[in-house]
């Protein structure tokens, strides 16, 4: 059950407003899910470590065995968290099987759907924007990796939706470990299989997270579920003062 004791799914798309969107934005931007990646993918355009990376990767193709291998376990991964965040769907507690069942799983399949197509939509505008070739110039839509921001997005959105579920916490970190595990393999396999950069993985591991965190926060919100990694700037008496909360459950 959600924390105000009502079923999961049940108030999705009914309690969205301007304070809720604003607040669920900020902290997903200003989460380290969103802010690490992005800072990385940086990083790596500094000189030319993103070519050089890029061209070991695929070189000597260390976790896959050939850019083939990684490009098929690319997207079986990605299918994989697809998967698994309909499945934390239908688990998360909305009550007995009738009316009211189906439609919060609707409400919140809903907000899946907005979560993917928000994730897909942005990523293929950058991609058109950024024109960038791709490690093997198949084409100029390398950065973001699309692959990397969908299965960071649905990563996300398992993860929160598993928040609702009832497992023991042992179970729940192991679940969640696994997506993030799932959806860093993800991304790194693209790099492998010559298909991406790695600040292109980088950027759309950072693109996916934030779209799954802001949209299901907004949308859905108000679960019980463990404090997330997050930086938080304000004000003083020395003048600004940034803080970055760390769970420790």
């Amino acid at each position: 059950m959600m924390s105000n004791g009502r079923p999961w799914g049940e108030d999705a798309f009914t309690n969205v407003n301007r304070k809720t969107l604003s607040q669920s934005a900020w902290n997903a931007l200003t989460d380290l899910q969103t802010l690490v990646p992005a800072t990385a993918a940086v990083l790596f355009t500094i000189g030319d470590l993103d070519r050089d990376t890029s061209d070991w990767a695929r070189e000597n193709t260390p976790v896959f065995g050939s850019e083939q291998n990684a490009q098929d376990v690319s997207d079986i991964l990605r299918l994989a968290l697809q998967v698994e965040t309909i499945a934390t769907l239908v688990a998360t507690p909305s009550g007995p099987y009738g009316k009211r069942w189906r439609k919060a799983k609707l409400k919140g399949l809903g907000v899946a759907a907005l979560v993917g197509g928000s994730t897909s939509a942005t990523t293929q505008s950058i991609k058109r924007l950024a024109d960038r070739t791709r490690p093997n110039e198949d084409d100029d839509l390398s950065f973001p990796s699309a692959h990397a921001s969908n299965s960071s997005a649905m990563a996300t959105l398992s993860n929160r939706q598993l928040d609702a579920v009832n497992l023991p916490p042992l179970a729940k970190k192991t679940i969640r470990a696994s997506n993030f595990v799932i959806a860093s393999l993800t991304a790194y396999a693209r790099v492998e299989g010559g298909a991406h950069f790695p600040s292109d993985v980088l950027a759309g591991s950072a693109l996916g997270h934030f779209f799954g965190a802001f949209i299901y926060d907004a949308f859905i919100g108000d679960v019980t579920g463990p404090q997330r990694f997050q930086l938080a700037v304000g004000p003083s008496e020395e003048g600004m003062k940034a803080q970055i909360f760390i769970p420790l459950y």
